[in-house]
């Protein structure tokens, strides 16, 4: 009986449950709580009630097209708000948008 098959797969599986777990740990975003300093936060970048919307969209994980078919618009416009909220924040993209809300809390 030969054990090469065996001893050379563990080495896959583990990786694949290091990569299930770290999903499940680190993309997965945690809820956000809207509280007095989230709402701070919106006024001291004088967010809009829309953008505002798009950010809790943001947070909850969803995409462009998501965030488009729960607030009835069209994906261009979300990129737009998306854009506008960026350029006043000066942040560059969705992930330092989540760390700017995050470190907020």
């Amino acid at each position: 009986m030969e054990n090469g098959p065996i001893y050379s797969s563990i080495p896959y599986v583990l990786y694949g449950i290091f990569v299930i777990v770290y999903f499940l740990n680190y993309i997965v975003p945690a809820s956000l709580e809207i509280d007095g300093v989230f709402e701070a936060f919106l006024t001291e970048y004088d967010i809009t009630e829309r953008e505002r919307e798009i950010i809790l969209e943001v947070v909850q994980g969803k995409s462009n097209s998501d965030i488009a078919g729960e607030l009835f618009g069209s994906i261009a416009t979300v990129k737009t708000h998306l854009h506008n909220i960026y350029t006043r924040i000066r942040v560059r993209g969705r992930y330092n948008l989540l760390a700017r809300v995050r470190s907020s809390q």
